[in-house]
């Protein structure tokens, strides 16, 4: 590959190994790299396209492109057998030296970009270490894509180690943890509960398993659940794409603020409080600068050496946090304000469904109404389910919309989007009048 340092390289492949090749080679050669999925080809249109050079399969060749080359199974074959340069050329890393572009979430605004650099890289491994037990011995599944930056890093950290780190994509998860001797898994927390909810009745229960958990927290069904037929440890977490792990939380929502982190709470007056909720912020080496090309975004959320990353939370002493939800989240119903996450769960802990989501729908001259968007599971009668939710909804919100849809759009961890989902109701309504 000819590129030069500081160049921006697209990579797109199923295969972790070979994807995980394609992005070392690149670091080798001092350019910068970024994961994508096939599906995220449209969203990404633009980086693609002035990208320097894409890496990928034909599955997830872009439209328009610099530069792509299609990894096809006889090029990869070619790439092995050829003889490199000697000696080979590789690119210094210093703290500083971008390694990898990454992306926040996007569940309510704009998908947004930011380097990470040999510092952070560094940070993060070593928060994985730190907590998750890894040794020489451990067997790691990378049972998830690189375009999760924590999924690269653990797998870094296992191999880092003297770990193996094991892919499979021809099985089913739960059989693979199973028969191949699984010590570590890292799981998005809606693809735990899938996996849960499939395991068979004669399931037996893996040996010494641990799982860490990203992106959500878990239900108290759920963990009790992966206690007593998956997993004897569960490691859940707080943290950002912005600045890595912030804190291992407990089943109660408290966590532990974890070693080079600190973490503040503000209040209304942005003073510094313990005891009460505020705004969560946060100051450690894995802190990105800022986000790329984003200016008015980078200087609402980075501000003086901290990262506020919109959420609340509420400081019980110098290291315990106690995680109430995102701000961004919280809907405002004729003047009562709460978090959806609690009453999602809820709901669906009492009524079988194929998803939910609660939503505030802007209704004009007039207060916010509630809006429970529910994708009913196959065979159901949408009556029969219209009343088992209904006296389950607060009262005090009336009046309450209660729709049914084929899919509720989430981010690749399973986060809703729900600005998106207020969009498109407001668009069948326009439609229907």
């Amino acid at each position: 590959m000819c590129l030069e340092s500081g160049q921006t390289v697209g990579i797109e492949h199923p295969h972790p190994y070979l994807h995980w090749l394609a992005v070392l080679s690149v670091e080798a050669l001092g350019a910068i790299s970024f994961s994508y999925r096939p599906e995220d080809r449209e969203i990404l249109r633009e980086e693609l396209e002035i990208s320097d050079l894409i890496l990928c399969t034909a599955r997830g060749e872009p439209a328009r492109a610099r530069r792509v080359q299609v990894m096809t199974r006889e090029w990869t074959d070619s790439v092995r057998q050829s003889t490199p340069e000697h000696p080979i050329r590789t690119a210094p890393i210093t703290p500083d030296t971008p390694l990898r572009i990454t992306r926040s979430s996007g569940t309510t605004g704009s998908l947004k970009r930011m380097y990470h650099t040999g510092r952070i890289r560094e940070f993060w491994i070593e928060n994985y270490l730190q907590r998750s037990g890894l040794a020489q011995g451990s067997r790691y599944l990378m049972s998830f894509g690189f375009t999760i930056e924590a999924m690269q890093y653990y797998a870094t950290a296992c191999a880092r180690v003297g770990g193996t780190c094991i892919y499979e994509g021809r099985t089913d998860l739960a059989t693979v943890l199973a028969s191949q001797n699984i010590s570590h898994v890292a799981l998005p927390a809606y693809l735990l509960k899938q996996l849960l909810d499939g395991l068979p009745k004669d399931y037996r229960k893996p040996d010494d398993l641990t799982i860490y958990v990203i992106s959500a927290a878990v239900s108290a069904d759920t963990r009790s659940r992966l206690k007593m037929n998956l997993a004897d440890t569960l490691i859940e977490s707080y943290g950002t794409s912005e600045c890595g792990g912030i804190s291992d939380m407990d089943g109660d929502g408290i966590g532990r603020i974890r070693p080079g982190v600190t973490v503040e709470i503000l209040n209304d007056d942005d003073e510094p409080v313990t005891g009460e909720t505020g705004r969560i912020r946060v100051r450690s080496p894995g802190v990105v600068p800022g986000y790329l090309e984003a200016p008015e975004a980078t200087a609402r959320m980075f501000r003086d050496g901290w990262f506020y990353p919109g959420d609340l939370g509420v400081l019980r002493d110098a290291h315990a946090l106690e995680l109430i939800g995102r701000a961004d989240d919280m809907l405002n119903i004729g003047g009562t304000k709460f978090l959806p996450g609690p009453v999602e769960e809820r709901l669906r802990a009492a009524v079988a469904v194929g998803d939910l989501c609660l939503v505030a729908l802007p209704a004009e001259g007039a207060p916010d109404k509630l809006c429970v968007v529910v994708v009913p599971l196959p065979g159901t009668d949408p009556k029969s389910l219209r009343d088992s939710l209904s006296p389950l909804l607060p009262a005090d919100l009336e009046p309450i919309d209660l729709v049914f849809a084929d899919h509720i759009p989430r981010t690749e961890m399973g986060k809703a989007r729900r600005t998106e989902l207020v969009q498109a109701l407001q668009l069948r309504d326009q439609t229907a009048s």
